[in-house]
């Protein structure tokens, strides 16, 4: 315990530097008792050896605010008056934000998800694309380029690649022609690229008569 009156009476020298010594010590101890100090001033610290929280005095020196609790752990910082826990469902509090591992796995609850992670997710799709018969690109989301390969043929290729080949891709199109009548597959999906088709009803590869090609994928980074 190291609290003082913060007063350095006349004194006999001895005395006065056992006194500025305690008052010292106070300094370098945030006044830490089991007891709030007697004497207080504005943003005066004080560790409650009792409770193991920090306090600091509020600027009319009318009352104690709570600042951090220590632990074996370390310290955790109280919020208007509550000590802040790890955050669930159900518990407000700190939380972690989720890296590639964990929103892979899907199973955390007291994890947030920020807009660099969020497509990690199964859920999620990891590659999608709007694009022309001639494989110039609309929109999309993780991919480099459209290599028009042949006619109702056309190479994907990604930004980012998949973690392995076993992935789910799908495409369809949009064709302004009613007699398009058009067939859509995938095939050759390697790490890197895949390959999206159109099929008339004979079965001949053929590009759409007009309208965009779309096409999304779904698996594992």
């Amino acid at each position: 315990m190291s609290q003082v009156d913060y007063n350095v009476a006349n004194a006999d020298g001895a005395t006065v530097r056992a006194d500025i010594n305690a008052q010292l010590g106070a300094i370098a101890t945030n006044n830490s008792g089991a007891t709030a100090p007697t004497t207080t001033f504005a943003n005066m610290w004080w560790f409650d050896t009792a409770t193991n929280d920090l306090n600091q005095r509020n600027e009319a020196n009318t009352a104690w605010v709570l600042v951090a609790r220590k632990d074996g752990s370390g310290w955790t910082p109280y919020f208007q008056g509550v000590l802040l826990a790890l955050a669930n469902t159900t518990v407000p509090g700190i939380i972690e934000t989720a890296d590639q591992t964990e929103q892979e796995a899907g199973t955390a609850t007291d994890r947030a998800v920020v807009p660099g992670r969020q497509h990690f997710h199964d859920s999620a799709a990891k590659a999608w694309a709007n694009f022309s018969v001639a494989g110039s690109i609309t929109d999309d989301f993780n991919v480099t380029s459209i290599t028009d390969t042949a006619v109702g043929d056309w190479t994907v290729n990604l930004t980012t690649s998949f973690s392995s080949a076993n992935y789910a891709a799908f495409s369809s199109g949009r064709a302004d022609n009613a007699s398009d009548n058009m067939a859509w597959g995938i095939t050759t999906l390697g790490a890197g690229s895949y390959r999206v088709h159109s099929v008339l009803s004979t079965g001949a590869e053929a590009d759409p008569a007009s309208g965009n090609v779309w096409t999304v994928a779904f698996g594992d980074l």
